[in-house]
């Protein structure tokens, strides 16, 4: 045999054995497309239902708040989270809040399954008892002077003839007591009605009835 034949045999062998070994395919089965993460869809917040009402008394009246009809269309568990308006937080799907100002406040429920979140907002309206209060009475015209801090209240009472000095307190939503300081006497009155609606009249338990001004 020639040498130039054994040259090409031995050349076709170190070709061979330099060439990197090709690394088998592995199919891609349909299991592994249907594992890849499909795009998550919003939760909806529903409703947000109130009571006693959207409308309170400063201090008094407690609100209770709840989510109604939140949903996850993959049906993962939901986060809730509460702002109520006045720096006030809470989280769960129930929450209730006193406000102790006045005002209109906007309460914000945020729905979350963690990665995505939908929001709802309610408003209520929170009054007091500060502001002038007029009567007729057998006394004449009264006025009643208020101001209400937190559940204190202070003030003055005066007729065409005196003048006083007021004090008391918010009992309930429905219900605050007046101590009618004129020289030489002291009257406690009860006031009752509906202070956690829109606050329009006090009712003396006498039967006298102060309108606001």
């Amino acid at each position: 045999m020639s040498k130039p034949f054994l040259s090409q045999i031995l050349a076709m062998t170190i070709l061979v054995a330099a060439l990197p070994a090709c690394k088998k395919a592995t199919p891609t089965s349909a299991s592994d497309t249907t594992n890849q993460s499909s795009p998550n869809g919003s939760p909806t917040a529903g409703t947000i239902s109130v009571s006693p009402g959207v409308t309170g008394l400063a201090s008094a009246t407690n609100f209770r708040f709840r989510a109604t009809g939140a949903s996850d269309p993959e049906g993962e568990s939901l986060i809730y989270s509460w702002s109520f308006g006045d720096g006030s937080m809470a989280s769960g799907e129930n929450a209730s809040h006193v406000f102790p100002l006045a005002g209109t406040f906007t309460v914000t429920l945020t729905v979350s399954d963690g990665r995505s979140s939908d929001t709802i907002t309610e408003q209520v309206t929170v009054r007091d008892l500060t502001g002038r209060w007029r009567a007729s009475s057998g006394l004449g015209v009264e006025f009643l002077d208020l101001r209400q801090d937190g559940r204190d209240i202070l003030g003055t009472y005066s007729n065409i003839e005196v003048i006083g000095n007021v004090t008391g307190h918010v009992e309930s939503p429905r219900q605050a007591i007046l101590s009618i300081n004129v020289p030489p006497s002291t009257d406690d009155v009860v006031v009752e009605g509906a202070l956690d609606r829109l606050i329009e009249e006090l009712t003396f338990q006498e039967g006298i009835v102060f309108v606001r001004q």
